[in-house]
């Protein structure tokens, strides 16, 4: 990985798991699997072709949710013990779109919050989507998907309880300007 005023990286061509669409489809809905790590898929349920709902306004999301978000953002990109500057210019990318303070931002820097806590303050699914578009981005953005940020992924689908369509992994880079576009929407009627 290179810093300063370097090229990015390029990501690493990582297929995603292999599996026929029209065989997986149960009551109008396209099942896909999560990209593990190792393990088994876990199957989530998606919404049209390609699991994201054209025109939705992201209403229902607050303050706190885009904080909560960004903490996880931030705990993610230090999981694998690099804090890499790609991953750092992805994360002020969203504070900014969140319209955060420079306040804001510095005290979120060495703030923690529980897996379990955050998520349970989580106010929809809107925000749940969101959390985990953002944590797949954040993942990607140095293009070096580390094993423990997958694992991290995996653990909050799991206990969000809910169902989160999720792109295959070598895909993920394409999310970064879904959640700009979604932060965008969702923080201007907050400030």
């Amino acid at each position: 990985m290179e810093s300063g005023g370097a090229v990015r990286p390029a990501s690493p061509a990582t297929p995603g798991p292999v599996f026929n669409k029209a065989s997986l489809t149960r009551s109008g809905k396209t099942i896909v699997p999560f990209p593990g790590a190792g393990r088994e898929a876990a199957f989530y349920e998606k919404d049209g072709v390609d699991g994201r709902r054209e025109g939705t306004v992201m209403s229902d999301l607050n303050r706190d949710d885009l904080k909560i978000i960004l903490l996880f953002g931030i705990h993610l990109a230090k999981i694998d013990g690099d804090f890499a500057v790609w991953e750092k210019k992805i994360l002020a990318r969203f504070a900014d779109a969140m319209k955060l303070t420079e306040r804001e931002k510095s005290e979120m820097v060495h703030q923690e919050i529980s897996l379990s806590q955050g998520l349970r303050r989580l106010s929809g699914q809107e925000a749940k989507s969101l959390l985990v578009k953002t944590l797949c981005a954040v993942s990607h953005s140095d293009g070096d998907t580390h094993p423990n940020e997958v694992d991290f992924i995996h653990k909050v689908v799991e206990r969000l309880e809910t169902q989160v369509f999720i792109l295959p992994q070598g895909e993920w880079g394409t999310y970064e300007d879904e959640v700009i576009t979604e932060l965008n929407e969702a923080a201007s009627p907050l400030t």
